[in-house]
């Protein structure tokens, strides 16, 4: 099961348009965290505002598959060519099926974060491409 949600997933779990998600963001009334322009939900904190236990099951993508995975990768892309040779790769169509990834970099920042998150073995081969990748780059 994913540990975090994006704000249509959450929508579809609280079956709300994402507009009232981001409404509950805003107001405080769902704790979730920014990166980049996207907000990720925990699934505990949806959970929370609809007052289901904790342990209980809920349907999310990626369930059925044997184990899921969310990866985060801090890169030192202290060149903004490294930073856009990254993005390229993650966010080419067909990068790895089945892999959300999110980029983020704070302005001035060196560090580009990149989240993975889907079934344990597409997250690896994603990280795995990502980590050859900035070998090439650095090489």
């Amino acid at each position: 099961m994913r540990s975090f949600l994006s704000v249509n997933e959450a929508a579809d779990e609280l079956r709300v348009q994402p507009r009232t998600v981001r409404d509950y963001i805003r107001s405080g009334r769902l704790a979730a965290t920014r990166i980049g322009k996207q907000y990720r939900i925990r699934v505990e904190d949806l959970r929370l505002l609809t007052g289901a236990p904790a342990s209980a099951p809920t349907t999310m993508p990626g369930d059925g598959a044997p184990a899921t995975a969310t990866v985060i990768l801090d890169i030192d892309a202290h060149d903004s060519s490294i930073a856009e040779r990254l993005t390229t790769l993650v966010t080419a169509q067909g990068f790895v099926s089945g892999v959300d990834a999110h980029l983020s970099r704070a302005a001035g920042s060196r560090t580009l974060r990149v989240i993975l998150s889907g079934s344990a073995g597409n997250v690896l081969e994603a990280a795995s491409t990502i980590h050859r990748a900035v070998e090439a780059i650095h090489a």
